[in-house]
């Protein structure tokens, strides 16, 4: 694999002692950095990027180079530089394409550091300038869970309550889900526990394990409610339905076993 990527790293140094000045020569200072990140090789690479940055400021590469530097730096941990990166690349982006990855690519980014605020402006900016994207909906449900952790929470259950229309039926116990959590971290645990029990009541059978989710967090509003009886009755639901990862029927019983010791 590595000799592969020598050969390329040679083959596109050779074409820019050539053609310097032709159209490819942005692709070949691009195709070099990309092999030694590839490689691990994170000096060479942004040595090479930071050449690229300087000698083809007008290219339609310039919003990858600036990607790939985010990555080297979020793959060292280097966090702020990252952010920084992906910043620039949002800035110099000059293609749909690119500009739409370097948008999306900022919203995770500003998801890994908590900066929820960032989040939910990044979000909505991408819906009001890419409102087709195939990730349309991800980015709306981000939106949802951004004023959450902003404890916008009224805000939140309007925005999901009538984001929950919009989606099909794999999506929307997911948006449920988020609801019920607005209602939690807001402490009104009676309409958490309402929105949480919609979902085994209501919502179709999914991939992803939502009814256990329901009935673990409508479990723990019957706790902060100090009603035991009924968290342990949620959590006995988890242990009897079919379907559900073992894992989280083990998780189960210790809750149950935890609250039977208490009483």
């Amino acid at each position: 694999g590595n000799k592969q990527f020598d050969a390329a790293i040679n083959h596109c140094k050779n074409i820019l002692k050539r053609y310097k000045k032709s159209d490819y020569a942005d692709d070949a200072q691009y195709l070099i950095g990309r092999s030694y990140a590839t490689l691990n090789r994170a000096k060479d690479a942004i040595k090479e990027f930071n050449e690229f940055i300087k000698d083809y400021p007008g290219s339609e590469l310039s919003a990858n180079v600036y990607m790939t530097v985010a990555e080297i730096h979020f793959r060292g941990e280097a966090l702020e530089e990252g952010i920084a990166a992906v910043e620039q690349a949002v800035a110099v982006a000059n293609t749909p394409e690119t500009s739409q990855a370097a948008l999306s690519m900022l919203i995770a980014s500003n998801k890994r550091m908590g900066s929820w605020d960032k989040v939910l402006r990044n979000a909505r900016e991408y819906l009001s300038r890419f409102p087709n994207a195939a990730d349309a909906v991800d980015k709306k449900i981000t939106v949802g869970n951004a004023l959450i952790r902003l404890n916008r929470y009224v805000e939140a259950v309007d925005y999901l309550k009538s984001l929950k229309f919009e989606v099909d039926s794999e999506r929307e116990p997911e948006i449920q889900f988020y609801i019920g959590e607005a209602y939690f971290n807001a402490g009104q645990y009676d309409n958490a526990i309402n929105e949480f029990l919609k979902i085994p009541l209501l919502s179709q059978k999914t991939k992803l394990p939502w009814e256990a989710s329901a009935f673990y967090f409508a479990g723990q509003s019957y706790e902060k409610l100090g009603r035991s009886a009924d968290a342990i009755r949620m959590y006995q639901e988890i242990l009897d339905r079919p379907g559900i990862e073992r894992d989280l029927k083990l998780q189960a019983r210790k809750l149950i076993d935890k609250l039977n010791n208490l009483n």
